[in-house]
């Protein structure tokens, strides 16, 4: 087991640094994802309090003080390659930060920033800066979120920010860099993108752009599809492989949640060395379960997660930090093993001053480790009871003999570009639209006719159904999910689709509307050679279509 390590400011010393080792390294923790996050106290020199500025000289020396440390007793030692998250900073100025796409009346005064692409009627199409900041930032490291589409955008922040993290844990020992879930709000253009989408996809975008936000006609189904298509691949492309080609160069090995918006398909699981994934929702498809379904496609027996997050969270929203008892994080961690997972990262321990007193420094998320805790003493039972699993887990190869293909084909087609604003709105969704992995239409699409209950927190993860999930586990099967981005690289051999470690008899397909024809080639030869192809997920009946042109186009 390993655990975030959670700098607040960061105003850590090199006394807490460690006082906080050894604490973990009683309590049976193996090691730490160092995450430094955002100051929860001003300097106050009285109480021993002084926030270090990110990057700067004394951060970077205590972050070698603390790989050392960890190397000395035994503990292995990751770090993010920013603090919050997504990647981003000061650094990164408004042409590299990440940008959206959305439409406005064609008689409204352009906003600074916009650029016009299209016009359609009274509206016309543009794209314009998100604005978003790393989110929970450290001292120092304020600033906007860089555009994971544009490869200068994360060559500027390796640059930057990944250099002097490199250069302090250089030589002592450093397990892998880390890298957080994706979740850049409003994030689906580039400027790259027309050049891009015509290399892939054969055919120009700019005038189809309107097609992104009208109702579902087969035209604007097409153009969606390729335009999410085309921002998945590019994700991949300019984000996630270069991400891991730059750790390879240091000799240090990629750690990541490679899933959120942008809306990375499981392909991305191909440049992630040590994959991740958070969740303990079991009977639904979870993103633990999209990160044990990449890692076994890609041959990756390791699977992490991101574990006990919001443990004690109500459907308000509210976080209940006293209902987070050893025995629940007990039970967490079980729906994470259920879930595809066999290494967890609790999120996680946390750094707190001596002034701070007890509880001390306490996350917003929950649940928290540290010494302050009233059940810390026996933790390490805990600790012992994961690793135990997490071993015997470890040792075999994953027996799952369905493939789940999932419908992110259909999510990318329905999906519109942005959501507009209901009339007399205050102002846009939140997130106007999805995670298209899982949480978003995906999730939708998957849930089948009863209507699950979705709700925050452990409660809501036992309540939590999906049918198409539930039907296979009630049946005694386990699975993986695949996709459209991996299938093309499986190999069909005597009724078995393998790929990977993934060795499957049944392919699943639910509720499906559309699919790539190769996908739907390789199906029937996965069938005509003695697979089993099932249509049906739960009660729901599936229409399977190949996609074979492009749009129309009305010039």
């Amino acid at each position: 087991m390993t655990v975030y390590w959670i700098w607040f400011g960061p105003a850590v010393t090199r006394e807490g640094i460690d006082t906080d080792l050894e604490n973990m390294r009683r309590a049976r923790i193996g090691g730490t994802v160092l995450l430094p996050m955002y100051p929860l106290s001003p300097d106050d020199p009285q109480k021993g309090i002084r926030n270090t500025p990110f990057l700067s000289a004394e951060f970077l020396d205590l972050l070698g003080y603390a790989a050392e440390r960890s190397r000395e007793l035994g503990l292995t030692f990751e770090i993010s390659l920013g603090t919050g998250w997504p990647y981003g900073g000061p650094w990164i100025s408004p042409d590299l930060g990440s940008q959206k796409l959305r439409t406005r009346g064609a008689k409204e005064p352009p906003k600074p920033g916009e650029r016009l692409l299209a016009e359609s009627g009274d509206r016309v199409v543009i794209s314009l800066p998100t604005g978003m900041q790393v989110k929970r930032p450290s001292l120092g490291s304020e600033g906007l979120v860089l555009d994971h589409y544009n490869r200068a955008a994360l060559d500027r922040h390796l640059e930057v920010a990944g250099e002097k993290i490199w250069g302090a844990v250089r030589g002592k020992g450093a397990r892998s860099f880390w890298c957080d879930s994706f979740e850049v709000f409003d994030g689906n253009w580039s400027p790259e993108l027309p050049a891009q989408f015509q290399q892939l996809q054969g055919y120009d975008l700019k005038p189809l752009l309107p097609l992104l936000f009208v109702d579902e006609t087969p035209d604007a189904r097409q153009v969606r599809h390729d335009f999410w298509r085309t921002l998945s691949d590019m994700a991949t492309r300019n984000c996630v492989k270069p991400l891991q080609d730059w750790c390879h160069g240091k000799g240090v090995p990629l750690s990541m949640e490679p899933y959120g918006v942008p809306p990375v398909s499981l392909n991305a699981f191909r440049y992630v060395d040590l994959p991740a994934g958070e969740g303990y929702d079991w009977r639904c498809f979870n993103l633990s379960r999209w990160a044990s379904s990449g890692a076994h496609l890609y041959g990756k027996n390791v699977v992490g997660a991101e574990a006990w997050t919001n443990v004690g969270q109500l459907p308000s929203g509210e976080v209940i930090r006293s209902e987070d008892s050893l025995e629940r994080l007990k039970l967490a961690s079980d729906l994470h093993f259920v879930s595809g997972v066999n290494a967890l990262m609790p999120t996680g321990y946390l750094n707190t001053p001596p002034s701070a007193g007890r509880p001390g420094w306490i996350g917003y998320w929950g649940p928290f480790l540290s010494h302050t805790q009233t059940w810390w003493p026996y933790f390490p039972l805990l600790a012992a009871y994961v690793q135990r699993v997490s071993f015997v887990l470890q040792q075999g190869l994953p027996e799952n003999d369905v493939a789940l293909y999932l419908p992110i084909d259909d999510a990318f087609a329905c999906t519109p570009a942005a959501a507009e604003p209901q009339k007399g709105s205050p102002r846009r969704p939140y997130r106007s639209w999805p995670d298209l992995t899982l949480s978003g239409a995906v999730h939708d699409l998957l849930k089948g006719p009863v209507p699950p209950v979705f709700e925050a927190g452990l409660a809501g993860a036992l309540a939590s159904d999906t049918p198409v999930v539930s039907s296979l586990i009630r049946a005694g099967y386990s699975f993986d999910g695949i996709d459209s981005s991996t299938l093309p690289e499986a190999d069909v051999d005597g009724g078995h689709l393998r790929m990977g470690l993934g060795d499957y008899r049944i392919v699943v397909l639910p509720g499906l509307t559309g699919m790539p024809l190769p996908d739907l080639e390789k199906l029937a030869r996965f069938v005509r050679e003695g697979g089993r192809s099932s249509p049906r997920g739960d009660c729901r009946r599936s229409r399977t279509v190949g996609r074979t042109g492009k749009p129309t186009r009305n010039n």
